[in-house]
C-alpha cells in the first residue's frame, strides 16, 4: 500500500482516539466551500445542503479510497483540513511513528507528507488491534 492508502486509513483512527461520537452522528453537514474545491460529495438538490451519513463517509475512504469522505470527516471533526493533520500527525506520534509526517487527510502528494515501512507497520497493527469493528469493510470491493 502506498502513503495515500495509510494516511486515509490514519485519518479513520482519529475519531477513535479524539471524537468517538462522530461515529455515533446520524448524518453531518461539511463545510461545501473547501469541499467543492478538492473533491465532489452528494448533495440534496432542493436544499444544496451536503448530507452524509458518517457510516457512508468511512465505507467511502476504506473501499473508494474517496478523498471528498476524508475531506468531509476530517472537516466535521476538526474544522479544516490543516488541523485534522495536526491530530494526525498528534496520533502518528502517540502511535509512536516518529519518522512520518502528514500533511493532509488524503494522502495527495506534499513534499512535508513522508512516512517509513516501520511506521506503517505500526499503523496497521493499531488499525488491526483499535478498530476491530471496522476491520471488516476492508474486505469490501
Amino acid at each position: 500500500m502506498n502513503i495515500t492508502t495509510f494516511a486515509k486509513r490514519l485519518c479513520l483512527l482519529i475519531p477513535l482516539f479524539t471524537a468517538p461520537v462522530a461515529f455515533a452522528a446520524e448524518q453531518m453537514t461539511p463545510s461545501a466551500p473547501q469541499l467543492a474545491a478538492k473533491a465532489y460529495v452528494l448533495m440534496d438538490a432542493n436544499s444544496g445542503n451536503v448530507l452524509v451519513t458518517v457510516s457512508d463517509l468511512l465505507h467511502g475512504i476504506i473501499i473508494q479510497s474517496g478523498n471528498d469522505a476524508s475531506v468531509a470527516l476530517s472537516e466535521h471533526i476538526a474544522g479544516s483540513e490543516d488541523a485534522f493533520a495536526d491530530m494526525m500527525n498528534k496520533t502518528a506520534g502517540d502511535l509512536g511513528m516518529v519518522n512520518s509526517h502528514f500533511m493532509n487527510p488524503t494522502g495527495l502528494p506534499n513534499p512535508d507528507h513522508y512516512a517509513t515501512a516501520h511506521d506503517m507497520a505500526l499503523l496497521a497493527r493499531a488499525i488491526i488491534h483499535e478498530d476491530p469493528a471496522h476491520y471488516a469493510i476492508y474486505s469490501q470491493k
